[in-house]
């Protein structure tokens, strides 16, 4: 489920460069919890479907 989330907001966030750096990242999961709002906060914002 984790995998799948993350891939969806990959692919609905893929024009940031910062998203690029999450698959080269550990693959902690406290970790992308972490750092995911972090991310998609700004890109929640920056995105006209939002």
């Amino acid at each position: 489920m984790t995998a799948i989330g993350f891939v969806t907001r990959t692919i609905h966030g893929g024009f940031s460069g910062k998203l690029k750096l999450l698959p080269i990242a550990p693959t902690s999961t406290s970790y992308l919890t972490a750092i995911n709002p972090a991310i998609l906060r700004p890109i929640s914002a920056s995105s006209p479907k939002a």
